[in-house]
Parts: structure tokens; C-alpha cells; sequence
């Protein structure tokens, strides 16, 4: 998939080890773009950041910076510092990630 293939205002989402791509708009959640496609992604709470199972590595990419509830969600569960909260990140450019149990 070329960039030329890509629809205006889309980023790219990779997902490691398999290599699958997903399209999705700028600023959707990353949560719901991993969901929406099918594969698997913890989430007891639905996505609204409270459990914390979302975390995934990310691999290539700017996902932003952690903001404060994020980082309190984190610290709440024991979340490894280089995880990001999926359901807290909002997509601003391609990103390729990789859940710890994938």
C-alpha cells in the first residue's frame, strides 16, 4: 500500500508481528481503530482508560505525549513506562505497534 493509495486526512497503522495495515482518520483512537479491525486488544473498561490492558509498544511513529490521565492510568496499574495507553492515543501520523501478548 503506497501513499499514493492513501485517502486524504489518513494515517497508517501497523501492526506487529503480522505486518497488517489499517487505514483510519486522523485523530481517531488507536484503540478503536486495533477493535475495529478485529484483532485482539485487553480492554475490560471498553476503552475508556480506567483498566489499563490496552498498553501497546510503539515501534515506529509519533503517538504525542502521554497526558496527566494517561500517565496516572499507567502509574494506577502498573503499566511498563515505554507502553501507551491505546485508548488514550488519538492518531496524528502512521504508527506501527505491537501489544506485549502479540
Amino acid at each position: 500500500m503506497g501513499d499514493e493509495d492513501r485517502a486524504p486526512g489518513a494515517v497508517r497503522v501497523r501492526a506487529e508481528p503480522w505486518g497488517r495495515e489499517i487505514e483510519a482518520p486522523i485523530g481517531a483512537r488507536l484503540y478503536e481503530v486495533i477493535r475495529g479491525a478485529g484483532m485482539p486488544l485487553g480492554g475490560a473498561c471498553a476503552g475508556e482508560g480506567i483498566c489499563a490492558a490496552c498498553g501497546v509498544r510503539v515501534l515506529a511513529g509519533d503517538p504525542g505525549p502521554e497526558g496527566p490521565l494517561e500517565r496516572r492510568r499507567k502509574a494506577e496499574n502498573g503499566v511498563r513506562d515505554e507502553l501507551r495507553l491505546a485508548c488514550l492515543v488519538r492518531l496524528r501520523g502512521d504508527l506501527t505497534v505491537r501489544a506485549p501478548y502479540w
